[in-house]
């Protein structure tokens, strides 16, 4: 890791933080999408009536600084993750 973002200093290890932070967020999402929609990322099915669409950007604040994250979204806008949740803002909360 240390060479992977080149960690010279605390401000570096934060940043790392931050990055890995916002990574696992949004793998913890696409997990939440795929129950949610019945489907993993790269599978369809004619029959459904809701799917993916895209993601949407979201700007955060996390006791690392402030994020910005791709959360997925559905075609008739209904999903709702449990992890950032519509309207939130600050995810100094999440356990």
């Amino acid at each position: 890791m240390i060479n992977d973002y080149g960690i010279e200093s605390l401000s570096d290890i934060k940043s790392a933080l931050k990055d890995l932070l916002g990574d696992t967020i949004k793998e913890m999402m696409e997990v939440e999408m795929d129950d949610y929609i019945g489907s993993t990322k790269n599978e369809h099915f004619d029959d459904r009536d809701n799917y993916r669409n895209g993601y949407k950007t979201k700007k955060v604040r996390s006791e690392y600084g402030n994020l910005e994250l791709e959360v997925p979204q559905d075609r008739n806008s209904t999903f709702n993750s449990l992890i950032v949740s519509k309207r939130s803002k600050d995810i100094n909360d999440i356990d």
